[in-house]
């Protein structure tokens, strides 16, 4: 079970959002110590997993989600409707891809 399961619509169609998902990866979360963290990157249909997946901290699980919504505010309401799931965390948290978190 995870400590947190947390929900990040993303986009690798641009540029800027693939910037600042690379920043996220790196310090989108601080003081993980042993925290797990199940990470839901909801993606729009038209995108691609690519290296979306790589490159995490060594305690947070990335899993690429392409939904069939285009709107972020429909592919969060897709990991409300579709993906969550009762006590498979502590914690449920929704963030954005410029967010930084102190764990």
């Amino acid at each position: 079970m995870a400590t947190f399961e947390i929900n990040v619509p993303i986009e690798n169609t641009k540029q800027k959002i693939v910037n600042r998902i690379a920043d996220f990866k790196k310090y989108g979360f601080q003081n993980l110590k042993d925290h797990k963290i199940t990470l839901y990157l909801m993606a729009s249909k038209d995108n691609e997993v690519t290296d979306l997946c790589e490159g995490w901290p060594e305690n947070i699980t990335p899993i690429f989600i392409r939904t069939p919504y285009v709107f972020v505010t429909q592919r969060v309401f897709y990991y409300y409707t579709s993906i969550i799931q009762p006590n498979r965390a502590d914690w449920y948290i929704r963030l954005d891809e410029d967010s930084m978190t102190d764990v």
